[in-house]
């Protein structure tokens, strides 16, 4: 499926596609935590680091 990021009732949700896996993500963080938890965990999935 598509890429889904939103935040809805104080609370910010990720969708997406990786590894063979449908990934969610959920937290009560900022939605800028949230997308570079994203990003840190697609560079591990494909091998690589991001500090």
């Amino acid at each position: 499926g598509a890429p889904y990021a939103t935040v809805s009732q104080g609370y910010a949700l990720d969708r997406w596609d990786a590894a063979g896996m449908t990934w969610w993500a959920v937290t009560d963080a900022e939605p800028s935590a949230l997308a570079a938890f994203r990003t840190a965990l697609d560079a591990r999935l494909a091998g690589t680091r991001v500090e």
